[in-house]
């Protein structure tokens, strides 16, 4: 679409047009969307702050439900209701507490814990006092303890052993690893250390300090990226959060009927800021899919009768996720009320959309986003109609998109239209950087044309004459075979067509004469057999690019994901790189020598550590054949002899 879009109608919802105390945009057009754009953006929030938003939701209808929590996928149980009365006093209280509980120091509080709504009371009042940095229990506590660190946390909010394994049951290691950490804050725990009757012993009328009211002001910090070492702490802001919640709800629901399926962590911004707190700034109900979220079976398995019972009309997957609902062949979609179901974390397989529709009669909308931007930047438009299959949508008002090539994070030139290049995206969501000032200059492309500040998302990808944005994976992503790329997107979508599998991620295997070739692994569905051979056949039979075409099926039982439901690629690279180096050390000197082989991730790329018993009179010999075996790998090599 070229030029700009005459607008006839509207793009506000009737009575909450651009003065009300609540804004409420819907944007099924780019007409409607550069409408928007016409309104400077801070006109669009009610209020500077977090608090001051939900206050401004909370004074309509104090008795509606804010958050309904379920407590078991169950539908005989019945579920906790949380009103906008409630969830503003526990979030002013949580400030009052935090601020005593820190003295002198600003409040800087780690939550970890499950989808409770003491997670999100904790996280908002964390960020009206001071920083919150909520935490994925999954994680290392020696991870945790660095982000800690980093973040100058001197409160903690956790929990119990009730729900589960989690970091919270290490939390006298995790303190012991955090020498700022004041106070330690346990939900449900019955002591004196209880975080709810901590709270109210606070008053929940008023804060009992002057807060900081600057919409830019940095009040949270979310860990994000890598699998080595400490993930990087984004900084986002009041502004950046709150704008980003209501450019989603402009796209997928801004009204105050919107019920949330509220699953995906609150430690990422998929669930803390385009469900969460877009929820809270609509007056919306956020509905919490039990305290383990979409990890509860029984979540998957009566997801559809969940949605009738309590009204559900939107809610967000990753397409892993659809892809274990779509396996549910005993259920029925009849009858929900769902109007937008949103796939965001990783491309869609067209395949997948596709069976999706035709199961439910719903379009799957593609969303893309990253926590440097506090949550999405790009959707699709809602207007009811099927959405442009296997594009993410256009940018957000506000925003713009462009791919580029780059030479060391520096401005090359644009790429044509249709060319694949970097997509890079510059807009007032974009958050100030990293809490490690030193990673920033990765985030930030240097030397655009326009001087405008622009951000890299290491996403390969296109933005065609209509503005929509086509994401072709990760450049990390990329199977370099001989010098060529590949895109493992190209293997995935075929297997998304074969019958018996239910999840494929596509890799390169280290290779000494290629660099790399192109492997799959695959997760079948239940009940459901094949063999690799079958699985590379069916490959060889629907794929035209035979470079691409994979030496090797490797069938897991379990895909490995990550905490948002993304298949960890990563995970899958490490496995692979583990399978060659053990391989040639066999091959080399053979099976009959002890060998063990451990990858070292504590490096900026992972490193082969190769441990061989020998005797003594045959180390030379063998060291020097291992050498040479190791010579045209691309990874580093620690052989280490162990004479018996």
């Amino acid at each position: 679409m070229t030029g700009t879009p005459k607008h006839t109608v509207s793009p506000w919802l009737p009575g909450a047009e651009p003065g009300a105390r609540i804004v409420r945009g819907i944007i099924r057009s780019e007409a409607d969307a550069r409408a928007i754009e016409q309104i400077p953006a801070d006109q669009l929030l009610a209020g500077r702050t977090i608090l001051d938003c939900i206050r401004v939701a909370a004074s309509f209808e104090r008795s509606k439900s804010a958050i309904v929590q379920l407590l078991s996928s169950d539908l005989a149980t019945e579920p906790r209701r949380l009103s906008y009365a409630e969830v503003l006093a526990r979030t002013v209280q949580a400030a009052n507490l935090f601020k005593a509980l820190s003295g002198d120091e600003q409040p800087s509080v780690a939550i970890i814990a499950p989808f409770l709504p003491e997670a999100l009371i904790a996280t908002w009042g964390g960020a009206t006092a001071g920083v919150a940095t909520p935490l994925n229990p999954a994680l290392d506590i020696r991870q945790i303890a660095s982000i800690m660190i980093a973040a100058r946390s001197n409160i903690l909010v956790t929990t119990t052993s009730k729900y589960g394994p989690g970091a919270w049951e290490r939390v006298q290691e995790i303190a012991v690893l955090v020498p700022n950490l004041r106070s330690v804050l346990v939900i449900d725990s019955l002591g004196s250390d209880d975080f709810m009757a901590a709270l109210a012993t606070y008053s929940a009328e008023k804060l009992s300090f002057v807060p900081c009211d600057d919409p830019e002001a940095v009040v949270t910090h979310i860990p994000t990226g890598g699998t080595t070492g400490a993930p990087k702490l984004v900084r986002l802001t009041n502004r950046g959060q709150l704008l980003n919640a209501w450019l989603f709800g402009a796209l997928f629901g801004s009204g105050p009927d919107e019920v949330l399926g509220h699953a995906m962590p609150n430690f990422h911004v998929g669930g803390l800021v385009a469900l969460a707190l877009r929820g809270m700034i609509f007056g919306q109900t956020v509905l919490t899919l039990t305290p383990a979220g979409f990890r509860d079976q029984g979540v998957i398995r009566n997801f559809w009768d969940i949605a009738r019972r309590y009204g559900m009309t939107g809610v967000i997957m990753a397409p892993a996720t659809v892809a274990a609902l779509l396996n549910q062949n005993d259920t029925s979609a009849e009858g929900h009320s769902i109007r937008n179901f949103i796939c965001g974390g990783s491309t869609i397989p067209v395949e997948l959309m596709h069976d999706f529709y035709a199961r439910t009669g719903i379009y799957l909308k593609e969303t893309w986003g990253m926590t440097e931007f506090q949550g999405p930047c790009s959707g699709h438009p809602a207007n009811g109609a099927m959405p442009v299959i296997g594009s993410v949508g256009r940018a957000y008002p506000y925003h713009k998109v462009r791919a580029v090539h780059l030479d060391s994070g520096a401005f090359v030139a644009d790429a044509p239209t249709g060319e694949r290049g970097i997509l890079a995206v510059t807009g007032p969501t974009l958050s100030p950087g990293y809490v490690d000032e030193r990673l920033s200059s990765e985030l930030f492309v240097r030397n655009m044309p326009d001087g405008r500040v622009w951000a890299s998302t290491g996403d390969l990808g296109t933005v065609d004459a209509d503005g929509y944005i086509w994401v072709y994976g990760r450049e990390k992503d990329l199977i370099i075979r001989g010098g060529g790329n590949i895109d493992p997107k190209l293997i995935e979508e075929v297997l998304a067509r074969h019958p018996a599998i239910l999840l494929s991620a596509a890799i390169g295997r280290p290779d000494a004469m290629k660099g790399e070739l192109p492997i799959v692994y695959v997760q079948l569905k239940d009940g459901v057999q094949a063999t690799p051979d079958e699985i590379l056949t069916f490959c060889r039979s629907h794929m035209t690019e035979r470079a691409a075409i994979p030496v090797e099926a490797i069938i897991l039982p379990i895909m490995p994901m990550t905490a948002v439901a993304k298949i960890a690629k990563p995970v899958l690279r490490l496995d692979a790189m583990q399978r060659v180096v053990t391989e040639v050390a066999k091959s080399t000197i053979g099976s009959y020598r002890r060998t063990n082989v451990t990858i070292d991730e504590s490096g900026k790329r992972p490193a082969a550590i190769i441990q061989v018993e020998v005797e003594r009179a045959d180390s030379e010999g063998v060291l020097k054949r291992l050498r040479d075996a190791y010579a045209g790998f691309a990874f580093k090599t620690d052989i280490q002899l162990m004479e018996v």
